[in-house]
């Protein structure tokens, strides 16, 4: 029992409808039949599912041979990957607090920590100089009155939740015109429907935000115009992850474009993806092309190094650029806790399958060097 414990991932996943059901069964099913290809017994649990009285766990299991979903009853993992996404404050909560316990847990890791919010990441790479250039005016939004003299100097403002997800609560605010008090809102919000709407008076658009952010954190950022030339908006997303040595690597690049009338290119509001370089030739011809992706995979294989010399280890990051219709790239958000929809659908295939893959043979590489450590520890004493 304790030499398979020692080959154990545990994947923290948040509720029992996610593992069986939701939108993230199918990678947490790959992971499970990936991880026997590469000698780890991946585990699938949820924050409430954890006894410290036994220091056990019931979770869930994919085995090959039978092609299901089993629950198992199982020590706590050495080694645990954190893929949990709470869909609410009490969930969050319970989450939380067993995260907390896990790093005071002796014998266990998480495979990376969770990234802080974006103002923090923002503040991590600003702090480095080849990446400043790169990133849009930001600060926190304290008061409207703040949001009300940046809309008088720059007539546009992107406003996104410190804490948010899948480009839900962002708004893209303009004056139309100069000392005009007309104002077009388009974005989208909590339950990341489309929003748009035109306000004739100050006071009426500033009420409605007030009431549209009610207490979170926002940043307030510059509008960058990330379109296409038919005005559709994209990003690039990088996926850097660790491979099997421990080491970070690009393990692929996709252009995520956004509905019509969307001011986000998220995929979980209705877009769509592609190959980064066939579309980016299109939009800037080859060469411009070819230097585009050449300064994204630069700047991919430096932020992962940045953000762990103040944060802590890493595993894997999805990080989002925009292409202004000049050519200059902008960091637009690092994210500790990466989708993999944008690579699915990559004509390649080998992208895809090592999104999942680089996990597990990045736990694969903790675990072996954990054994190796306590086997040296044993001759020692």
């Amino acid at each position: 029992m304790g030499g398979a414990a020692n080959r154990c991932l545990g994947v923290l996943a948040a509720s029992d409808e996610s593992i069986l059901s939701g939108d993230s069964e199918p990678f947490l099913r790959k992971l499970c039949l990936l991880g026997a290809e590469e000698g780890v017994d991946v585990r699938v649990f949820t924050p409430d599912s954890v006894s410290w009285e036994e220091n056990s766990v019931d979770g869930y299991h994919f085995p090959a041979d039978k092609a299901r979903w089993e629950q198992r009853h199982f020590l706590l993992p050495p080694l645990i990957y954190d893929r949990c996404f709470c869909s609410s404050p009490a969930d969050f909560l319970v989450y939380r607090r067993l995260l907390a316990q896990l790093r005071d847990q002796p014998g266990i890791r998480l495979l990376g920590g969770g990234l802080r919010g974006k103002w923090d990441v923002q503040r991590l790479l600003a702090a480095d100089s080849v990446l400043r250039p790169h990133l849009a005016l930001t600060c926190m939004l304290r008061t409207l009155r703040q949001l009300q003299a940046w809309l008088h100097i720059r007539s546009e403002a992107f406003l996104k939740p410190e804490a948010g997800t899948h480009g839900k609560g962002t708004l893209h605010i303009a004056q139309l015109g100069k000392n005009s008090s007309l104002y077009r809102v388009k974005g989208r919000d909590r339950s990341n429907r489309l929003v748009e709407m035109e306000f004739t008076d100050t006071s009426a658009l500033f009420g409605w935000i007030r009431k549209f952010i009610e207490g979170r954190r926002y940043l307030l950022q510059e509008y960058l115009p990330l379109t296409t030339a038919d005005g559709i908006a994209y990003d690039v997303r990088s996926l850097m992850q660790k491979n099997g040595r421990g080491s970070w690597e690009l393990t692929g690049t996709a252009v995520r474009c956004g509905d019509e009338g969307s001011v986000t290119s998220n995929l979980h509001g209705g877009g769509s993806s592609c190959e980064a370089d066939a579309f980016l030739q299109e939009q800037f011809g080859r060469s411009a092309a070819s230097g585009i992706l050449d300064t994204i995979t630069a700047l991919s294989y430096r932020i992962p190094l940045v953000l762990e010399s103040s944060h802590g280890r890493l595993a894997e990051l999805g990080i989002d650029y925009g292409v202004c219709r000049d050519g200059r790239i902008r960091i637009l958000e690092v994210n500790s806790k990466p989708g993999r929809a944008a690579f699915r659908s990559l004509s390649d295939g080998e992208t895809a399958r090592l999104a999942v893959c680089n996990p597990v043979r990045y736990a694969a590489f903790l675990l072996k060097s954990q054994r190796a450590a306590a086997g040296a520890t044993s001759l020692g004493g």
